[in-house]
């Protein structure tokens, strides 16, 4: 019994719908039409992306100063870090967006595509949100960068030179990190008298001597690229094909919609 009124509930959307073919079909290919032209004229966009994954050099390889240390941690030396974490963060910062921005002068370009001039705050806001992506594949154990931009081009380099300047400032803080250690840590040794703690003071020393020249030694400080980004050959967006297809349903929908609505105002009220 119900199949039977479905069917003759389709039947008769079918029937209306037929009744008012020339409206429906104009709307959908109107609303076809526009978004052909929309998908024809709208700015193209390309995205570079990197792939990298943690590299293991100096304090990244786990030689950090609270490692070393082990159950003398509790002398109150400097506390082990989850170096990897502190990478990860380092690259969705706001700093490292701005530092981007401002050593590439960027912003006139970020100004291009705004309807009002933009302070750097709004610059980093709209660079993370409508340039740069970073998505972390925790079961691969990769992180990509990927940038997007209207020149293939410019999109590749950034997003290897995005990568590049969340290496260096990685780098040159753990190298300035390790030269307050070595200052530190020669102090303590120069008060200390026992010695056994004198003993793990100058290991923890030499780590941090070896952290030192490994970061002012090592470009891939904290990640190290396994594929860089080159200009890509095809459009991110617009998705043309998904455009048009999404262009004609809406005119096809709003079409039906008016017509079922025209036909049930007209009929008289039961």
């Amino acid at each position: 019994m119900n199949d039977t009124s479905d069917a003759r509930s389709f039947g008769a959307l079918v029937q209306v719908l037929w009744g008012y073919k020339l409206l429906v079909g104009a709307l959908t290919v109107i609303f076809g039409i526009i978004a052909v032209v929309y998908a024809l004229t709208a700015t193209q966009y390309f995205r570079g992306e990197v792939v990298m994954v943690p590299a293991h050099s100096g304090n990244m390889g786990g030689n950090s100063l609270g490692d070393t240390l082990g159950g003398l941690a509790a002398l109150g030396i400097l506390p082990a870090d989850n170096e990897t974490d502190t990478a990860q963060a380092v690259l969705a910062s706001n700093h490292l967006a701005e530092e981007f921005i401002r050593r590439y002068g960027l912003l006139p370009e970020l100004n291009k595509r705004s309807k009002k001039p933009l302070t750097m705050w709004y610059a980093v806001q709209a660079f993370q949100d409508r340039v740069v992506n970073i998505k972390k594949d925790a079961r691969k154990g990769t992180t990509i960068v990927d940038v997007e931009w209207t020149d293939p081009a410019t999109a590749a380099r950034w997003a290897n030179e995005y990568v590049a300047l969340a290496n260096e400032l990685m780098r040159n803080h753990a190298l300035e990190e390790s030269i307050r250690n070595v200052a530190y840590l020669n102090k303590e040794i120069a008060k200390t008298d026992a010695e056994e703690i004198r003993h793990a003071l100058y290991s923890v020393l030499e780590s941090e001597t070896k952290s030192a020249m490994l970061a002012n030694g090592r470009i891939e400080y904290a990640f190290q690229v396994v594929d860089p980004a080159v200009p890509p050959e095809r459009r991110s967006r617009p998705m043309r094909t998904l455009v048009v297809a999404v262009g004609v349903l809406l005119g096809f929908t709003i079409g039906s919609g008016i017509a079922l609505i025209h036909d049930r105002l007209r009929k008289p009220l039961p």
